[in-house]
């Protein structure tokens, strides 16, 4: 039930109301759009961790500096965004030797060959493996505690990748060292899922790593499955975790080498949108840029039809805007939520379960400023993502439609326990794409004089490569440097004939609280 002191009375209401036509009255729209929901069935089904986050394995080459997971501010932001999967690898995975009979430390820097300075790191090096791919990494039992124990207390289930370069004279998967931490995982009583190798795809590029078939990649994955099995351990094994779906027809002959076998239990595969050195701010915001993703989604699909695997639970594994650490200035700032949010609107659309964000901390396209600690504007889209979206999924007349400047996407409204809304009400995700024109959501008619809760969403002082977001008109910042605060909406009225405001270069969550949706019941 929503409950909120200017409606606490009657005559609060009528005020309030007033105040709201009057203001809505005076709006000129600069395009209406139509917004025609089904609202009596879901077309799509995700899942409560659907929106989850990674850290980069890169973490193990200095020991977790700079990143102090104890803290109360990790722990209130990991539980913010709870549940989810936190998926720890990447290139320096493969690259990782296992020593739980050593102690070693966390929050000291490790010496590498290259003697890097991790105080001189841009902010968009720090906590990624690029700048220490190939050199070797031994992850330590007190360090596999420190991320297990995160993972425990944040309510997040950890999936981490293995090693997939050790190998035997035959060209199989050696698998010794990797048995010793998954025993040692079990004895701990950890949850930890596996993945096996990161972006096998992408081996024959590297000098030093060995090429890998996608044929022998799904052999190897069946004999973890198999040895996971023997020793009594059911676990979700997700993979290749591919960077591309064509290069080489790795992907393709993956999914045939793993036709009438048990692993992967799901399907995973790598998407950026481009380079993060290359790519412009303009095209962060471009419907044509944003378009592109149905088509790898299309394949994806067709691929899995075609090696009958149609049914198969799919995941992004590993996610985010631009490759290769992001676009300083850019893929950390508010511009970027327009790529976050369509992906996760357009994903959900296609049944995948788990869309994992890199990152959450490390790099320039994280959630959590990499130096500072301050949770950037995508860390807020995300957090109004999970609280008001929930995994049954609703059909948009029109939302696969390319070259759309004004996206809608719309879900059931996530209710639990004590929230505000209830059962039957439904979450709209709008963006507006266009830099100069609002645009004016048209809802259906029996919408009018209603009451919408409106999350608007805009950058601080006009400036779309802001690190501060606004929320309704407030800029949005952790309570003490540590406590995630509450996201408040605010209440608008739709008139007669009225529209929903979004504005130019904006987000917005609009939680109808009336639609009493039977798919929502």
């Amino acid at each position: 039930m929503l409950n909120y002191e200017c409606l606490g009375t009657p005559s609060g209401v009528a005020t309030f109301l007033l105040v709201v036509f009057h203001a809505i009255a005076i709006v000129t729209a600069d395009v209406v759009v139509p917004v025609a929901v089904d609202y009596d069935k879901a077309v799509a089904k995700t899942s409560d961790g659907f929106l989850s986050v990674t850290f980069d394995t890169g973490v193990f080459s200095h020991h977790f500096a700079g990143l102090n997971l104890t803290s109360e501010k990790m722990i209130n932001i990991g539980k913010s965004l709870a549940p989810a999967v936190l998926r720890l690898g990447g290139s320096s995975e493969d690259s990782i030797t296992y020593d739980m009979s050593a102690k070693g430390n966390v929050g000291e820097s490790q010496a590498t060959p290259r003697s890097i300075d991790k105080s001189t790191l841009p902010a968009e090096a720090l906590g990624m493996d690029r700048l220490y791919v190939g050199d070797p990494i031994t992850v330590t039992r007190k360090e596999w505690d420190y991320i297990n124990k995160y993972a425990e207390a944040v309510g997040m289930s950890l999936i981490f990748g293995l090693n997939a370069q050790k190998r035997n004279s035959d060209g199989s998967w050696n698998a010794s060292n990797a048995k010793q931490l998954i025993k040692y995982t079990s004895s701990q009583g950890y949850k930890t899922n596996y993945e096996l190798g990161n972006e096998p795809d992408l081996y024959f590029e590297h000098s030093d790593k060995k090429n890998v078939s996608g044929g022998q990649m799904a052999d190897d994955f069946q004999f973890l499955a198999e040895y996971l099995e023997s020793v009594g351990l059911k676990k979700t094994i997700a993979g290749p975790d591919v960077a591309t779906l064509t290069r080489g027809h790795f992907f393709e002959q993956f999914l045939e080498g793993a036709a009438g076998k048990t692993a992967p239990s799901v399907i995973t595969w790598h998407h950026y949108y481009g380079n993060g050195h290359t790519f412009k701010f303009e095209q962060f915001h471009s419907a044509e840029v944003l378009d592109k993703l149905m088509n790898e989604l299309d394949f994806v699909k067709l691929m899995l039809q075609n090696n009958h695997r149609a049914d198969a639970e799919v995941w992004l594994g590993e996610t985010s805007s631009t490759y290769g650490g992001g676009t300083p200035g850019v893929s950390d700032t508010f511009v970027a939520g327009f790529m976050w949010l369509d992906k996760l609107g357009l994903t959900a659309l296609y049944n995948y379960t788990h869309i994992c964000r890199q990152t959450l901390w490390g790099g320039s396209y994280s959630l959590i400023d990499s130096k500072t600690m301050k949770p950037l504007p995508d860390f807020f889209a995300s957090l109004a993502y999970k609280q008001l979206m929930s995994d049954r999924v609703l059909s948009v007349e029109g939302q696969l439609r390319t070259g759309r400047t004004t996206r809608v996407y719309a879900h059931c409204t996530r209710t639990m326990p004590g929230s505000e809304f209830q059962p039957g009400a439904v979450t709209l995700m709008a963006m507006n794409l266009d830099n100069t024109t609002s645009a004016q959501l048209r809802l259906a008619s029996r919408f009018d004089h209603t009451v919408v809760a409106q999350y608007l969403f805009q950058s601080i002082d006009g400036d779309p490569t802001s690190q501060t977001v606004l929320l309704n008109r407030n800029p949005m910042s952790l309570i003490n440097d540590k406590e995630v605060p509450q996201l408040r909406p605010k209440l608008v009225v739709i008139p007669t004939e009225g529209t929903i405001q979004v504005p130019p270069l904006s987000y917005a969550f609009f939680v109808l609280p009336t639609a009493n949706a039977t798919a929502c019941l």
